[in-house]
């Protein structure tokens, strides 16, 4: 096939997100040379540039670095906490490994330039370990390292389409360049995914719109094996006023700010779903608890429940002002030009989907079931288990990705080049140019969408989830005849869209499958035909055998 560019690497790190620039760092200074593929522009791709966000290191490491934390707290403390917020579905060593590494990346940070506005506690968290810190600036610092290492090359506006093996090893990826058209064959010695969770797969999320779980669906093809696939992160968004929808706007008035949650009856309802903690529960009981309250016709005419701040200071906007200003840098922003009048204006709370939990099992070393590939950030699963604390995923980039990089160049050392076999996925790629008549890809897509959050959203049920697995089944079928309006190779929309199905796909079903193999409400995951908890600990793995996709269960007790 022509118009196919040809590269070879060291290590091939996919994704530009925090994890998959302090993967590309650590790759570097271990001696390898690096490809960085990122679908964006790199630093400014992925949810890490989105976040305002925390970055969890443990109370008395915290004092170390000149926070005020607390001699009483440990990362031993912390990991306890980290278990009990993930309903103990954990991968213990992986956690130990997370708890440890935290402190020396946060020196590293802080002495790249990191800009740091404020420490706090979170939800969950039994002391305070919350450094504030914005993912641009987040971004931006490590960005700077990375620019700072000759041995790496930055690849943008580039997408992995598929990995590539010989005799069972990762030996590299094909893709595709959006800015040329052209094909992309990589040669790797070791391959890191750091590609971000798959929140776009619904259709009102927090998340920025390219996290299709592309390297979860292209690991698990692949053979890779994925976990806690039903546990996704649903925190309050905007339902009202629309210009807001989705916005975690609603989540900051409740949970940084106290405010308090109301149904259409006037019932102050999270005082009987957490009466001990209120408004002030973690993320997954927070969205639950709102979800139920829709289904139940008590929501208000948007769809959520109200936010009511009617007993707070009246100083909101002026404290707002100053947590935008620190946290983003827009020195010239007025919140009462973006921000409804919270004394006036009726703001609604709903789910949206915000984090995967879980992904790509891998061990304390970043390695995944396959040999060649690591996988750190929110494409992976074992960390958090039923549910991660706040201020877990900025410290995953950056502890989980510096681990898969030192690991990736280490493993690369010892490893021969193999040449990328051929691929025949160019030609599914190719056939979507001669379809004339088929199916438009962006309306199969928001099909998809709309199945996700109506059958595998905050609440589900067994006949939901068939329902989703049977709409999967019914797209598949109609992806080869997926048409192309738009001729043209280069930055090609319609193209990537139509590229993104198979992903989706890919996860939806590895999702339902897996909230199928849980019978039992645990953390994230809520059934209303299993509303309890089981007796029993178990993880739900996700396996592609041939073109069967298979679930297995195993005891919580048996991980490492």
């Amino acid at each position: 096939m022509k118009n196919i560019d040809i590269f070879q690497t060291d290590v091939l790190v996919a994704g530009s997100g925090g994890a998959g620039l302090r993967a590309a760092i650590a790759a570097a200074d271990g001696g390898a040379s690096v490809l960085l593929v990122s679908k964006g522009k790199v630093g400014m791709s992925g949810a890490t540039v989105t976040a305002v966000a925390d970055v969890s290191v443990d109370s008395c490491s915290a004092l170390d670095l000149g926070f005020a934390g607390n001699r009483e707290d440990s990362p031993e403390i912390f990991m306890e906490d980290i278990m009990r917020g993930g309903a103990y579905l954990n991968a213990p060593a992986l956690v130990e490994r997370f708890v440890h590494e935290i402190p020396a990346r946060m020196v590293e940070m802080l002495r790249w330039g990191a800009k740091t506005t404020n420490f706090s506690i979170s939800p969950g968290h039994r002391y305070p370990r919350a450094v504030i810190i914005n993912g641009h600036n987040f971004a931006t610092t490590l960005l700077g390292q990375v620019k700072q290492r000759n041995n790496i090359q930055i690849l943008e506006h580039a997408v992995l389409l598929d990995l590539c093996k010989r005799d069972g090893v990762v030996c590299g990826a094909w893709g595709l360049d959006l800015k040329t058209g052209k094909y992309l064959s990589i040669s790797a010695k070791s391959v890191v995914l750091a590609t971000g969770g798959a929140m776009n797969v619904f259709p009102v999320t927090t998340a920025p719109n390219d996290l299709l779980g592309d390297g979860i669906s292209m690991a698990l093809r692949a053979g890779a094996d994925l976990r806690d696939m039903e546990f996704q992160t649903f925190m309050l968004g905007c339902a009202a006023p629309t210009a807001l929808l989705g916005n975690n706007y609603s989540y900051i008035l409740v949970c940084r700010s106290g405010a308090h949650l109301y149904n259409r009856e006037g019932e102050r309802f999270m005082l009987k779903a957490d009466p001990e903690r209120a408004e002030k529960t973690t993320r997954d009981k927070l969205a639950i608890a709102v979800a139920k309250e829709l289904l139940e016709g008590r929501g208000g005419p948007n769809g959520g429940g109200w936010v009511s701040v009617k007993h707070l200071p009246d100083n909101l906007f002026t404290y707002y002002q100053q947590w935008y200003e620190s946290g983003l840098g827009f020195k010239s922003f007025d919140p009462k030009n973006f921000l409804p009048d919270l004394r006036r204006d009726a703001v609604e709370a709903a789910p949206a989907a915000h984090f995967w939990c879980g992904g790509i099992t891998i061990d304390r070393n970043c390695r995944t079931t396959l040999p060649g590939l690591y996988a750190a950030g929110e494409c992976s699963g074992g960390l958090h288990g039923a549910n991660r604390l706040s201020g877990n995923a900025m410290a995953e980039i950056i502890a989980m990705g510096n681990i898969a990089g030192q690991v990736a160049a280490s493993d690369a050392a010892v490893r021969r080049f193999s040449e990328a076999p051929g691929s025949s996925y160019f030609d599914k790629c190719e056939a979507f140019f001669s379809s004339r008549d088929g199916e438009d890809a962006l309306t199969l897509k928001k099909s998809l969408q709309k199945t996700a959050w109506e059958s595998i959203g905050p609440i589900r049920n067994g006949e939901t989830l068939a329902e989703a697995l049977s709409v999967v089944k019914n797209t598949r079928k109609m992806i080869p005849r997926v048409r192309l309006s738009c001729q043209d190779r280069i930055y090609n929309r319609e193209w990537l869209d139509a590229l993104s199905i198979e992903n989706i796909c890919d996860c939806l079903q590895a999702v339902a499958l897996s909230a199928q193999e849980r019978t039992e409400s645990r953390g994230s995951h809520y059934r209303t035909d299993y509303q309890n908890e089981d007796s029993k600990l178990y993880v739900t793995h996700v396996q592609k055998v041939g073109n069967y996709y298979k679930t297995y269960r195993r005891n919580a007790e048996e991980q490492s």
